[in-house]
């Protein structure tokens, strides 16, 4: 049997584009995962069937590598617009294609179909239309458990449906565990889309390295523990604590002791790991709760724990694991949380401090203009008051002087 493909890639987001003009084969959801596996096929994120020609209509299915169809792909729809263009099924610069969400309108930017605008409709974050169960609310900032962990997350749909999940810590372990849960879900009666997002500190979002940084975590788990600044708990904060606790005690417990567990673990056994992780969901929040702060919300700074509790106890590293290695894994955890926010906090201050400099000194350089206008460009202001042009018109915009 032949087959005819296309391989495309947008941003990455590579797909197997299979025209059902020039291939005679009928797809089964067999011979899908096959080729887009990645081992034992051609590989591929995905397949896109298409073009199906209708009355003045063209037609594309997005097929995941499950063989499942998906309701739209942002980078599907622009590659598949990419090959209708090389593939002569297109003239115009403009036109519709057909999805399971519906119309999608594609534009080529530039002549050779290199740059395309896709309109992929209106974004919305009401639970009837990502879907997400229970009454109609915005999903936003709520409390989800995914593998029995709460997880702070914000869903959305943009044509599809995406849960997003804010950590300060992202690896491929933590992304295939939480993504096994949340996909199927019964939040989520269609499934959804997982992204986990994270804000990288300012100084690596700027590319300044700092020496020694990368020893820091090491270094942090030789020191002895700094003495903490504790916040009170609000009535709140002590609520929500209580109900929080009370739920992880109701669960069952396992029959092994710690000691037992932890030598469990060191032999890779994957269901000493589970049951060590839920042990250790009321340690890891009262010692968020023990640590608590001003700059992160205590439901926030437990969800850091749990992550540092399960990043820990997916480790594959060499030496001995026990109790007081895990506490200082979630201790070190929640510190660097803490640290992550704090400078988060002083980048907005010292934006604030940007805003506040341009405003002033502009109001002295314009005070004897008789309209009080400024005549100064920005390039001109750039030299005078001895900052970027480009960061006084990033200030300029967020003010809404840019006009």
């Amino acid at each position: 049997m032949n087959i005819t493909l296309e391989k495309y890639h947008g941003l990455g987001n590579d797909y197997l584009i299979f025209d059902p003009n020039k291939n005679e084969c009928r797809l089964t959801k067999e011979n899908i995962r096959l080729i887009c596996d990645r081992n034992f096929g051609v590989g591929s994120d995905g397949l896109l069937v298409g073009p199906i020609l209708g009355q003045d209509k063209l037609e594309v299915k997005i097929l995941n590598p499950d063989g499942s169809e998906a309701e739209i792909s942002g980078n599907g729809v622009r590659i598949f617009g990419k090959y209708l263009k090389d593939a002569g099924y297109v003239q115009k610069n403009k036109f519709v294609v057909t999805t399971l969400s519906g119309e999608q309108t594609i534009q080529y930017l530039n002549e050779e179909g290199t740059r395309i605008k896709v309109s992929m409709g209106k974004l919305s974050f009401y639970s009837d239309e990502i879907p997400v169960t229970g009454p109609r609310r915005e999903v936003l900032n709520e409390t989800m458990l995914f593998g029995s962990i709460p997880y702070r997350v914000t869903c959305v749909n943009i044509g599809n449906p995406h849960c997003v999940i804010w950590l300060n810590d992202i690896s491929k372990d933590l992304v295939c565990r939480i993504g096994k849960h949340s996909e199927n879900a019964e939040y989520f009666p269609e499934r959804i889309n997982t992204q986990l997002l994270k804000v990288l500190q300012y100084l690596k979002l700027k590319g300044i390295a700092i020496e020694g940084l990368e020893n820091r975590e090491e270094k942090e788990e030789e020191e002895k523990p700094e003495k903490e600044v504790k916040v009170p708990l609000t009535p709140e904060e002590e609520g929500y604590l209580k109900e929080y606790l009370e739920g992880i005690e109701a669960a069952e417990k396992s029959c092994r002791t710690s000691e037992e567990l932890f030598a469990a673990l060191a032999e890779g056994d994957m269901m000493a790991q589970a049951e060590l992780s839920q042990r250790y969901l009321a340690h890891a929040a009262r010692m968020a709760a023990e640590m608590n702060c001003e700059e992160i919300n205590l439901a926030d700074l437990i969800q850091e724990a749990n992550v540092s509790l399960l990043m820990a106890l997916g480790e594959e590293t060499e030496g001995a694991k026990d109790e007081k290695w895990l506490l200082g894994r979630i201790r070190a955890g929640i510190r660097e949380a803490i640290e992550i926010q704090t400078q988060r906090k002083f980048e907005d201050d010292y934006l604030v401090a940007k805003v506040e400099k341009l405003e002033s000194a502009v109001k002295e350089l314009t005070e004897d203009e008789e309209d009080g206008e400024s005549k100064f460009s920005i390039d001109e202001l750039a030299i005078i008051l001895d900052m970027d042009a480009d960061e006084i018109r990033d200030v300029l915009r967020l003010t809404g002087d840019d006009k």
